[in-house]
């Protein structure tokens, strides 16, 4: 006699996978803890104007964390870099026109790079400053199982430099000149990480010219 198939109850989890990092995961929330605090702080100075700051600022930082652990469950849950490149080609543009349309909105402490929709605001740039190092991890990984297609630098990286100088572009017309050296320097580390054959002279070369760089 064939045993009958258990089935087995659907249950939802809000724990991140086995094999997940539990220091970074720790790291992240004393971070998201510790960065909340210090906008709240910011904000006590105006209570003499207005009562209600302090708390409309922690309501806020609460949805804000909630949302951003979600993000962070579902990356963790679902993402992939197969998904990534099946996506890619909304990721990308959308990603392009959400640090575009800042444009639009008043600006903020001399730049304009957020999105503001009521009460909520929201930086684009924070967001590509992952992006970058996907689109890289995914340049890689596209041609891991298929070495004849790396012939050189370019055949590598030539499309997703090229989306990355439209972030920059972007992100300098935004005024945001911070930002924009820590999108840079995150995609420039991330290029000299890999050292394939048939790139490791141009990777030497940027690398020389990176030590070149901090040195000067």
């Amino acid at each position: 006699m064939t045993k009958k198939k258990e089935n087995k109850p659907f249950k939802i989890s809000l724990s991140l996978k086995r094999n997940s990092d539990s220091i970074i995961n720790l790291v992240v929330f004393l971070l998201i803890c510790f960065g909340s605090t210090m906008i709240v702080s910011t904000n006590v100075g105006q209570t003499t104007t207005n009562s209600m700051v302090v708390l409309n600022t922690f309501v806020r930082q609460i949805i804000y964390v909630g949302l951003s652990y979600l993000c962070m469950y579902l990356i963790n849950r679902f993402f992939s870099l197969e998904r990534y490149g099946m996506f890619k080609f909304i990721i990308l543009p959308a990603a392009a026109f959400a640090l575009g349309i800042t444009q639009f909105f008043a600006e903020s402490g001399g730049s304009k790079s957020w999105i503001r929709i009521g009460g909520f605001s929201i930086q684009p740039a924070e967001f590509v400053k992952p992006l970058v190092a996907v689109m890289i991890a995914y340049a890689v990984f596209s041609v891991k199982n298929r070495p004849k297609k790396l012939k050189n630098f370019k055949s590598l990286y030539g499309k997703t430099i090229a989306w990355i100088f439209v972030f920059l572009l972007e992100i300098l017309f935004q005024k945001d000149i911070g930002t924009l050296t820590i999108v840079f320097m995150i995609s420039f580390v991330c290029l000299l990480t890999v050292d394939f054959p048939s790139i490791r002279k141009t990777t030497r070369n940027l690398k020389r010219l990176f030590f070149a760089g901090v040195m000067i």
